[in-house]
């Protein structure tokens, strides 16, 4: 029986009908394919380049490479390749730890409020040559960014000691 069906010629219309539902089998999977490649491309360009995000108030806060630079770096420790740099940190009116930031395309102040560091100003900027020999102090900081510390400093900006203390204690203030 088995030698009988191995040597059994297939009709010409079972054979059209098996490669019509390969093909269709493979239509299915490919899309799907591509959908899951789609997908894994978007979570890698949020995860590692998105760097502002909506929460669930509507305000907006920092994410993704931003937020690690405003978690982890320290102003005394500049590292001129990073793409964020950070400028100064202090304590609020409200006691709450804010920062200033740069990146290639703006600058801003954030502080920390509810475990995430929240924008309170974002300007458009471009990014000064950081190797240059000479460069006037705040030119890369925007004015906006500037009057707005001026208006919610407490006291003066951290030192390399309490600024290290407050990136120990997670920005939590105090």
């Amino acid at each position: 029986l088995i030698d009988a069906a191995e040597k059994t010629p297939f009709s010409p219309w079972w054979i059209a009908r098996m490669r019509l539902r390969e093909i269709l089998v493979l239509r299915g999977l490919a899309p799907m394919g591509g959908l899951l490649a789609a997908g894994l491309v978007m979570l890698w360009f949020a995860g590692s380049r998105g760097t502002l995000m909506e929460d669930a108030s509507g305000h907006m806060i920092a994410a993704g490479r931003l937020a690690d630079a405003l978690n982890t770096q320290l102003a005394s420790a500049k590292d001129p390749s990073a793409a964020n740099q950070i400028g100064i940190s202090f304590r609020d009116t409200t006691g709450r730890d804010c920062r200033t930031f740069t990146s290639e395309s703006n600058a801003g102040l954030a502080c920390r409020q509810d475990g995430a560091w929240r924008i309170k100003i974002l300007a458009a900027t471009t990014r000064e040559d950081t190797g240059a020999v000479y460069q006037m102090a705040g030119t890369a900081m925007p004015q906006a960014v500037r009057d707005e510390v001026r208006a919610i400093i407490a006291g003066s900006a951290f030192d390399a000691a309490a600024e290290r203390a407050a990136r120990d204690r997670h920005w939590s203030g105090q």
